[in-house]
């Protein structure tokens, strides 16, 4: 909480050392770049950035009405008005996203977070990468429940295609609160 006007933050402590073991620290680099790049009414907005002598920092805008993963388990199954706003608001943020060259690679509902005013805001850019990024890609990417087949299938070459999978996986879920593919 901001001290002077009361405003909330989320912030997202990362750890230096762990993201050196895992050779991670290009990834936070993107994920603030494609937060910065990818701001609009749909997507997570970053404040801040800064680092210690022992953490990464991401300041975000603090979405309080929680994830969509927790709504639809706490909720159960929504009407169809808010299940085709909420298809609509990802629809737009990927749309966004990809329109500025960014492939977000795990969307989930945990990664859809509900704003104050119940609109859907597109967060945890920590596995995107540049829609015209060098490939293959060979790192973990997407939970397995809302991975693209041709992430399965190729031998790293896909694109923001898997993006609209997810899309698609997410609104199965929504409509059936289970995974489309809830595989082990």
């Amino acid at each position: 909480q901001k001290r002077a006007t009361g405003d909330l933050f989320a912030v997202k402590a990362l750890r230096k050392r762990d993201l050196m073991y895992k050779n991670m620290m290009d990834q936070v680099v993107a994920e603030r770049d494609a937060l910065i790049a990818a701001a609009n009414p749909f997507t997570i907005k970053l404040y801040y950035s800064f680092t210690s002598a022992r953490h990464v920092y991401l300041v975000t805008e603090y979405a309080n009405g929680g994830d969509l993963y927790s709504l639809l388990t706490q909720l159960g199954r929504l009407s169809e008005e808010h299940a085709r706003q909420y298809c609509a608001e990802i629809a737009l943020a990927l749309e966004y996203v990809h329109s500025k060259g960014i492939t977000h690679r795990d969307l989930k509902p945990g990664n859809c977070l509900i704003a104050s005013d119940g609109h859907i805001k597109l967060a945890d850019f920590g596995s995107c990468r540049g829609i015209y990024s060098k490939q293959p890609y060979t790192e973990y990417i997407s939970t397995r429940w809302y991975r693209a087949p041709e992430c399965l299938l190729t031998d790293g070459y896909y694109g923001y295609k898997m993006d609209l999978w997810g899309a698609g996986c997410v609104l199965f879920e929504i409509i059936s609160l289970f995974p489309l593919f809830p595989g082990n």
